[in-house]
């Protein structure tokens, strides 16, 4: 009877060993799952503010060409301007000149 407990009480004392290891080990995986998902978190955190960037970036951009578009349009306007006032100078030039 004897021998049974003692044999009991060292099967006990395996498995706990057994389950603290186990025990052991779980916390390593929780504790790298832990930084993994900071690091994933992190990642997104930095994309996102990537992102917003990008749209200040395109915003920048499409107010740019707005501004360029309508420069052009001005300068075009000007070019037709003078391209009407040197067709007037020439008709004027060529009346002075009969």
């Amino acid at each position: 009877m004897v021998d049974n407990m003692e044999q009991s009480v060292e099967t006990a004392t395996s498995t706990a060993n057994t389950t603290q290891e186990v025990f052991a080990q779980i916390v390593q995986m929780v504790d790298s799952t832990t930084d993994e998902v900071r690091s994933i978190a992190t990642a997104a955190e930095e994309q996102s503010v990537t992102s917003e960037e990008i749209n200040r970036s395109i915003a920048e951009i499409h107010r740019i060409t707005q501004t360029t578009h309508g420069n052009v349009e001005e300068v075009k306007l000007a070019v037709d301007k003078v391209k009407q006032l040197a067709e007037e100078l020439r008709r004027i030039r060529s009346g002075l000149m009969e």
